[in-house]
């Protein structure tokens, strides 16, 4: 008689309706140039394709929905997949020099204070509660945390962080940087653990390159906005599938890829939001990014100019847009704008 080991089998693809509006009618949009597998039922293939930027791309088929002009994939990872998928990432940005990567940060919780100065100047001796998603190492919340300190002058034992970051690998680093602001610091492996394990009222809520990677982005959002306080800010950063770097390299745009199960653009983002809570004030404009020379120069296959360029950085836009908006918790029947959206 022989002996078999039982091996459970992942399912690794499931079917999506359009992640806005909920609409089944599309129309394809772009397809990969690489010629992937899309029949593959061997999770290790993809594997060697999730992450990196190559000369070429590689990613499932996006369509463009009839309804609200969303692009996405309506064949996509499961949760289950995409949880062991997520595993071989290396850290976020591990390509770019932290001084960059912190330039890069600094515009964003610059922007993002900037839109909230009215309000926050209101908030010098009361308390103020953030939720970031997808901390990393706490670039961001530094540099946020120094502006609400030195201009607003908030006392940081009247600020209070939860954190959500799923890469435990980084938790070390993310504890000592956000504890060294003298802030009261939380922080949860999960937004489920996070929805689970905390109900206080949130102020400021930020998600940069986050809801290009979530599957449900509407409903994470109507249980983000539950939380929110009476009147809350959102923030956040995503690729803008309709920038003109977008447009100019086509299928062979960076953020065409296996791990975006859709993009957003100026347009569809609003709906999103209306569709999630009461929108306010809706501000959406570029992002620059300080970017290696010698990263753009591999890309395009120059690799041996590496050492000349090393040293050398360019202050670009990347095809990204960053958003802020006030919000209201509503219920569904209640979602709408108020007020005009401003583009920049």
């Amino acid at each position: 008689m022989t002996s078999t080991t039982s091996k459970k089998m992942i399912r690794i693809f499931q079917s999506r309706n359009c992640p806005i509006c909920g609409s089944s009618t599309k129309s394809p949009f772009i397809e990969s140039e690489f010629n992937l597998d899309k029949t593959s039922e061997e999770l290790g293939y993809f594997k060697d394709l999730w992450y990196g930027l190559d000369t070429f791309s590689h990613f499932l088929e996006y369509y463009q929905c009839r309804d609200c002009n969303a692009i996405y994939c309506p064949k996509y990872f499961t949760e289950e997949s995409l949880g062991e998928l997520y595993k071989f990432m290396p850290p976020n940005m591990e390509v770019i020099a932290e001084h960059l990567v912190k330039n890069t940060q600094a515009r964003y919780a610059e922007f993002l204070a900037k839109s909230m100065s009215q309000w926050l100047g209101a908030k010098k001796d009361k308390s103020l509660r953030i939720l970031e998603m997808g901390s990393d190492t706490g670039i961001f919340l530094i540099e946020l945390v120094s502006i609400l300190k030195q201009k607003y002058e908030i006392d940081a034992k009247n600020i209070t962080i939860f954190s959500v970051e799923p890469n435990i690998g980084v938790h070390p680093v993310l504890t000592k940087n956000i504890e060294d602001l003298g802030v009261d610091f939380q922080l949860f492996d999960s937004f489920e653990q996070y929805l689970d394990q905390c109900d206080s009222a949130i102020d400021i809520i930020v998600g940069i390159h986050v809801f290009d990677h979530i599957l449900t982005p509407q409903q994470v959002l109507q249980k983000i906005a539950q939380r929110g306080n009476e009147e809350f800010y959102l923030y956040g950063v995503v690729h803008n599938v309709q920038s003109i770097l977008a447009r100019v390299m086509g299928r062979r745009w960076p953020p065409f890829c296996l791990q975006h199960p859709q993009l957003y653009s100026k347009n569809t983002l609003p709906r999103l939001f209306s569709e999630s809570f009461t929108v306010k004030n809706l501000s959406i404009s570029p992002t620059f990014n300080d970017y290696p020379i010698a990263v753009i120069a591999n890309f395009l296959g120059l690799r041996f100019l590496n050492e000349l360029l090393s040293s050398l950085y360019l202050k670009i836009p990347l095809g990204n847009i960053q958003f802020v908006c006030k919000g209201t918790p509503s219920q569904a029947q209640q979602h709408k704008y108020s007020n005009e959206i401003i583009y920049t």
